[in-house]
């Protein structure tokens, strides 16, 4: 009978977000307190003051994403952007 390896597997460390990430964009809201929107940090202020909804509790899971990993792609990914799938 094959005996279970005795070596544990090492958890990833945790990763703390880096807020400071700049977006693949400038956003200019069109209209609220907001002027520009050019780090991950600006769009965390703005998603913090939304009402308690499922598309912006998306859009926190998204920057959290973002800051964690870095990834050109998670910073500049946007599913709510007109023509995509």
């Amino acid at each position: 009978m094959p005996t279970r390896s005795t070596r544990s597997r090492k958890a990833k460390p945790f990763k703390e977000p880096d807020l400071s990430r700049k977006l693949a964009h400038t956003i200019k809201p069109t209209r609220g307190p907001a002027a520009h929107l050019e780090t991950l940090a600006d769009a965390a202020q703005l998603v913090k003051f939304r009402q308690a909804r499922p598309v912006w509790d998306r859009a926190a899971e998204m920057l959290l994403l973002a800051a964690r990993t870095g990834r050109k792609a998670d910073i500049a990914d946007n599913p709510l952007r007109p023509g995509r799938a």
